[in-house]
């Protein structure tokens, strides 16, 4: 997943504005790690998550990663 996930961002004008690096959890946040991605728009974000390369994507983590995943329309 880690290598499939970044041809799909790009193949989608996203670009990564955070991707891990140091991260000090506060207030009930519990995961490690934190990455941020923007989209052109809301509804790409949608549709990339809706489609079909990050469906057969995520497949290859699924049953072993815990996420939270958020799509929330930006400024």
């Amino acid at each position: 997943m880690l290598r499939l996930f970044p041809a799909i961002v790009k193949k989608n004008d996203g670009r990564f504005l955070v991707r891990g690096g140091n991260q000090v959890n506060k207030e009930n946040a519990k995961l490690e790690r934190t990455v941020l991605v923007e989209f052109p728009s809301y509804e790409v974000a949608q549709s990339v998550y809706a489609g079909e390369d990050y469906q057969n994507a995520v497949v290859h983590i699924k049953d072993c990663s815990f996420r939270d995943f958020v799509i929330s329309e930006g400024l």
